[in-house]
């Protein structure tokens, strides 16, 4: 695998519209067919990529649903670069090895360029500003000179390493690479060490937003609280205003469920009464024998041919008889049984 990084967008491939560019990486990779791993070159498929990182206005839009909190980030297209941004505050007649000629100018890709560079960085310049018109009124988002030649820095250490140039006899070519990664059975060869990580990474491209992603969360978590409000001056908090979403539970209400809860509790209510009230005097009874054999003679036909106790408390059991005369209102003494009769006396 190889690479071409580089901060200046006339030097890419297809960034060039880009002039908000950080860093923009091209990676040359070989596919290895995993059911032909026995493949040599040069039948091995190539797959090239090219992705980039740059400043830009994003418009975050929080949404909370079911309870759990989502964020939907999206560009906002109308925050341009301003032509007034980026401009020289010093003279530019500067050469190459960053003595002062006057008869040297640095190309103009290179003066409008965001990459940190050691001739063109010396010289100070007004902050980099995206201005946005969409909401109706003028939005300005600004990017300091230190700020952006840091960043510049950091990804030039971190992504390239010293600028090669590599001839192909065979075909009369060369190519310019600041990265690359070798490995064969026995060893893997890298330069710098993140190649590894753009090596194994199966799409650059989800690569690039992650780590677009965390600069962006890093400086909203307030990576920038602290700027300097002079040259003798401490670093002061800096204010920002904005809107700050708490998370609320609603909980609402389903009114058909309660009144089936409702209408249960009031119809076994009404049930209950309605049996204490029909039942109201009644004597309780258990399943006894001695409510049959209480009638003495009455209920000799049913217990005629038993010999046992066990017998005839089982066929007492089974019998159903009535105690007291609602018609008659006759209660055990007006009848006039002895309990205690047997049978044919």
């Amino acid at each position: 695998m190889t690479t071409f990084g580089t901060g200046n967008a006339s030097d890419t491939a297809s960034m060039q519209d880009i002039d908000t560019l950080i860093w923009s990486m091209t990676m040359l990779r070989v596919n290895l067919d995993p059911e032909n791993p026995r493949t040599i070159w040069p039948h091995i498929p190539v797959i090239a990529d090219e992705c980039s990182v740059f400043y830009c206005v994003k418009k975050h839009e929080p949404v909370v649903q079911n309870g759990v909190f989502t964020e939907k980030a999206s560009q906002v297209i109308e925050a341009q670069r301003s032509p007034q941004s980026w401009q020289p505050l010093t003279a530019l007649n500067a050469s190459n090895n960053g003595t002062n000629t006057g008869s040297q100018r640095p190309p103009p890709d290179r003066l409008a360029s965001l990459e940190f560079h050691n001739d063109t960085s010396r010289v100070s310049r007004s902050d980099l500003m995206l201005v946005s018109e969409a909401t109706g009124s003028r939005l300005t988002f600004n990017v300091s000179h230190a700020a952006v030649d840091s960043i510049s820095y950091f990804f030039q250490n971190t992504l390239a390493t010293k600028l090669k140039t590599v001839s192909l006899s065979s075909d009369k070519l060369s190519s310019l690479t600041n990265g690359w990664y070798i490995t064969d059975d026995h060893s893997h060869r890298y330069e710098p060490s993140l190649s590894q990580v753009l090596y194994s990474s199966r799409d650059l491209a989800v690569t690039f937003s992650s780590l677009a992603a965390s600069m962006s969360n890093a400086l909203r978590r307030g990576a920038d609280e602290k700027v300097d409000s002079g040259p003798d001056s401490e670093p002061v908090n800096k204010v920002v205003t904005g809107h700050k979403g708490v998370v609320t539970f609603f909980y609402r209400v389903e009114w058909p469920w309660i009144v089936v809860h409702g209408m249960s509790a009031v119809i076994g209510t009404f049930f209950i009464a309605a049996t204490i009230k029909k039942n109201h005097g009644t004597q309780p009874w258990g399943s006894s024998s001695l409510a049959t054999m209480s009638r003495g003679p009455l209920v000799q036909h049913m217990l005629a041919g038993t010999q046992t106790v066990k017998k005839m408390e089982a066929e007492a059991r089974n019998e159903r008889v009535v105690l007291l005369s609602k018609e008659t209102n006759t209660s055990l003494e007006d009848l006039g049984l002895d309990p205690l009769q047997q049978p044919g006396d």
